[in-house]
């Protein structure tokens, strides 16, 4: 009797920040003013486990078991932030972001996720005389958790652009106010199986 078995896992945790920000200040161009965050991390997990058990037997029974089992995961708390901000009293009026040509405030969040999972397990059993017996179990689990520190009331991944409580005018152009989100999450898993006995 012959058993063989392998576990195989890899785990990744990222933790992740772009801002840009514009607090409590006076900006004034002739041009344009751009406030801008970008986030393009690229986070990838592998794990594969391989187990091969063979037994053979002259006289009596052979019997061969082999079991594996992977895991890939992500946990990934991503933010991206733009914004432009005046925490202070209403009275700082000499606080503003002026432009001559447009402002932007924009946050875009590019990042791609991928965890990739497999197992291979093989058994092979032989006995010249008597009963031969082979079992193989395969097991692979991918997975990714995306803002999983953050709660119920503040998330831990997000993509975000706000003026907030602060006076941005232009006097060319627009004001523009942009958040957007791209991300993949790509997740694959495979367990493969083989047997035999003579």
């Amino acid at each position: 009797t012959r058993l063989q078995g392998d576990w195989s896992s890899d785990v990744c945790s990222s933790d992740l920040s772009d801002k840009a920000k514009v607090k409590n200040s006076k900006v004034v161009a002739a041009g344009s003013v751009k406030v801008e965050a970008t986030g393009k991390p690229n986070v990838s997990t592998l794990a594969i486990g391989v187990a091969i058990s063979a037994a053979k037997g002259g006289t009596g029974a052979a019997v061969s078991l082999a079991g594996v089992g992977s895991a890939a995961v992500n946990v990934l708390d991503n933010s991206v932030e733009a914004s432009v901000v005046d925490e202070g009293a209403s009275h700082y009026s000499s606080r503003f972001v002026m432009a001559g040509n447009g402002v932007t405030v924009k946050a875009t969040n590019a990042s791609t996720t991928s965890a990739i999972a497999g197992g291979l397990a093989l058994s092979f059993a032989d006995s010249s005389s008597s009963a031969a017996g082979a079992g193989s179990v395969g097991i692979a689990i991918a997975l990714n958790e995306i803002g999983k520190k953050g709660t119920a009331t503040r998330s831990t991944d997000y993509t975000r652009a706000a003026i907030d409580a602060a006076k941005v005018a232009a006097t060319g152009g627009s004001v523009v106010v942009d958040s957007t989100s791209t991300a993949t999450i790509k997740a694959l898993a495979l367990a493969e199986i083989g047997r035999a006995h003579v």
